[in-house]
C-alpha cells in the first residue's frame, strides 16, 4: 500500500472527529450502522442527508465534510489488504505528517481516542460492503471517466472541387476518456446514423438486463450497488 497522504479536501472532516464529543460520535456511530449496503459511497452529500435527521449534534455542514472524509476512507481502505489496526496507524500516521495543525493529534490521549473513534467509524458493515462494491465494479483495466459525441457536417466535393460541395455528410465522434492505472487516456471512435441507433439499443438493453437483475436480488433480499 502506498504511503497515504491527506487532501486539503478531508482535513476538515477529520479534524471535526478529533474534536467532536463522545456523544456526537456515538451518534453518528449509530446512524450509520443504520445504512444501507446500497448507499452511494461516492456521493458523500446524499449519505449525509441520509443521516442528518438521526444527529442533532452536529451541524450539517459540518456532517458532509465528516462523511466526505469517511466515505473516502472507507473506499481506501477496500482498496488495501490491511488489518483495520493498521490502517488506522496509517491514516494516523499521514495525519501527523501534514502540515495542518488541526490534524497533529497533540497529546497521547487525543491519539488513542481518535483511533478508537476511527476504528469503530470503519467497521460499519453496510459501508464496508459497499465500499467493496465500487472497488469491485472499478476493478478493470480500463474503467470510464468522461464521454462525449461531437456531431460534426463534412462537405462532399464533386468533381470540380473549386465549386460548392454536392451534398454534405453528418458525421459523429465517439470520445471516450477513461483511466489507465495511474493515466488518463483519450480515443476516438467515428459513427454514423446506424451506429448511434445501435448505441442507443445496446443501452437500453442494458438496462432491461440491469432492471430484471434488480427485480431477481430485491426478491432475495440482497443489496445491490449500482
Amino acid at each position: 500500500m502506498r504511503r497515504l497522504t491527506i487532501p486539503d479536501e478531508y482535513v476538515g472532516g477529520l479534524a471535526q472527529l478529533v474534536t467532536l464529543s463522545d456523544q456526537a460520535i456515538s451518534e453518528l456511530r449509530a446512524a450509520l450502522a443504520e445504512t444501507q449496503a446500497s448507499l452511494d459511497i461516492k456521493d458523500s452529500n446524499a449519505g449525509a442527508s441520509l443521516i442528518s435527521s438521526k444527529i442533532s449534534s452536529i451541524p450539517t455542514k459540518d456532517l458532509r465534510r465528516i462523511m466526505a472524509s469517511l466515505l473516502s476512507l472507507y473506499t481506501v481502505r477496500a482498496n488495501s489488504d490491511i488489518s483495520m489496526d493498521d490502517f488506522v496507524e496509517d491514516v494516523v500516521q499521514a495525519m501527523k505528517r501534514s502540515r495542518h495543525p488541526e490534524l497533529s493529534l497533540k497529546t497521547p490521549e487525543i491519539d488513542q481516542a481518535f483511533r478508537n473513534r476511527l476504528g469503530a467509524l470503519l467497521a460499519v458493515r453496510a459501508l464496508t460492503i459497499a465500499s467493496k462494491g465500487v472497488v469491485i465494479q472499478h476493478d478493470h483495466e480500463h474503467t470510464l471517466c468522461t464521454l462525449r459525441i461531437f456531431t460534426d457536417v463534412r462537405p462532399v466535393y464533386g468533381e470540380d472541387v473549386t465549386s460548392p460541395p454536392s451534398a454534405a455528410a453528418i458525421t459523429h465522434m465517439l470520445k471516450l476518456t477513461y483511466h489507465e492505472g495511474d493515466e488518463m487516456r483519450e480515443i476516438h471512435v467515428a459513427l454514423d446514423k446506424d451506429d448511434l441507433l445501435n448505441l442507443k439499443s445496446q443501452i437500453i438493453r442494458a438496462e432491461h438486463k440491469a432492471a430484471g437483475l434488480h427485480k431477481f436480488f430485491e426478491a432475495s433480499k440482497l443489496p445491490i450497488i449500482d
